[in-house]
């Protein structure tokens, strides 16, 4: 698939299969239920361009009510935009003409999707300081303290070279996560809904306290992308990295850093909390029928809904979003580039250093397993997702 430039439109229900029926009473049974299936995600046509990324734009203001789909067909029902030409067109202009400069932009990423790269990359070619949630990576200033982005808003994300790089003049790509992203997570905790999602892709931990910072703040967001057989097999050589630091060799020696090493993780995983996963009302019979034969199911299952929520996310807050695909990087890596530099209002000041490319993990799943995890990734998300997700589905 190419660059598309993908207007949002109609709301629709992002899986229609999984209906909670046992959710009757009570008030959080009932948001989690809504929220569960992902709800209200608006349907979006593609129009092809050339280089694997698409540009969301801000949602009508006409929308429909909601309507089911299964199968990734979506609904014919109700008002859809006409496809914007450009990024900077009126309708993709920040929802709040008054927010203060620079502006953030989030950087959202499921976890070992190439976020590293990307906030690299921005700060060296534009020599401009990039932000983040998390305190932790941010450079301290001479007082020792976090610096943030805007003075008065000392709850949110922190500079992370405040001492080495000036401030962007327009927008500042700032990196989240978000939630939605634990390992070995049992099926109640591992369910998000749209305002947890929210809430998590604004908190951050600011010298061990944890901080939130207002919505407002945030005037547009660029959604990054990786195949998720290579981005979950990067999740499991993380975990490796954590025993290693721990010196778990009874750990390393099970699990160690082979196709036989992760499938046997997976194993694992798959089996932690079998009696949860049987008895979740979270899980549906067409849910548990697509989780079987795929390995590290869960994780297929928070990647999926991750981008799900994430789409969502972005079209509630109404902010222009560029979404892109890691591997555009190694594709047509100066036309991505160019693509982030014009989105960020950026000007490049220095030289790129040659890209190389993340690693492949194609060995480390049989056909028949990725068939089957790309139907559960399917089964799970609505039509718009997987125009964006189906590229991995070979």
């Amino acid at each position: 698939m190419g660059d598309q430039l993908l207007p949002q439109s109609t709301q629709s229900k992002s899986r229609g299969s999984i209906v909670l029926s046992s959710l009757i009473i009570g008030t959080s049974l009932i948001i989690a239920s809504y929220l569960l299936t992902n709800q209200c995600s608006e349907v979006f046509k593609n129009q092809p361009d050339s280089v694997g990324m698409s540009v969301v734009s801000s949602p009508d203001s006409t929308h429909s009510s909601l309507h089911k789909h299964k199968n990734g067909k979506p609904s014919e029902t109700g008002a859809k935009t006409d496809v914007q030409a450009n990024v900077h067109t009126a309708a993709q202009t920040d929802p709040d003409p008054n927010a203060p400069w620079p502006r953030i932009a989030w950087l959202m990423s499921f976890p070992n999707s190439g976020t590293s790269y990307t906030m690299m990359m921005t700060q060296r070619l534009s020599d401009r300081t990039a932000a983040s949630n998390y305190g932790a990576e941010c450079q301290l200033d001479e007082k020792d303290n976090l610096v943030p982005v805007h003075a008065d808003h000392p709850d949110g994300p922190c500079l992370l070279q405040p001492l080495k790089r000036k401030l962007p003049d327009r927008y500042i790509i700032t990196k989240t996560h978000c939630t939605g992203y634990g390992t070995i997570q049992p099926p109640d905790k591992r369910v998000n809904t749209r305002r947890t999602f929210l809430l998590g892709c604004l908190r951050g931990n600011h010298n061990g306290i944890d901080m939130h910072y207002d919505e407002k703040l945030v005037q547009r967001a660029i959604h990054l992308i990786r195949d998720p057989f290579n981005n979950i097999v990067s999740r499991f050589h993380l975990q490796q990295h954590a025993h290693t630091k721990k010196g778990d060799n009874n750990w390393l020696k099970k699990y160690p850093s082979t196709p036989e090493g992760f499938q046997n993780w997976c194993t694992f995983m798959n089996n932690s909390n079998k009696n949860e996963e049987n008895d979740s009302r979270f899980i549906d019979d067409d849910l548990r029928n697509a989780q079987k034969g795929v390995p590290c199911f869960a994780e297929f299952f928070e990647y999926a809904q991750w981008h799900q929520l994430a789409l969502d996310t972005t079209r509630d807050l109404k902010i222009p979003t560029l979404v892109m695909h890691y591997e555009n990087f190694e594709t047509d890596h100066n036309r991505t580039i160019k693509k982030i530099f014009d989105f960020l209002e950026l000007e490049p000041e220095g030289e790129e250093k040659e890209f190389i490319a993340g690693k492949s993990y194609d060995e480390y799943f049989t056909k028949t397993q990725r068939a089957k995890a790309m139907n559960l990734i399917k089964e799970f998300v609505n039509p718009d997702t997987w125009e964006l997700l189906e590229r991995y589905d070979v």
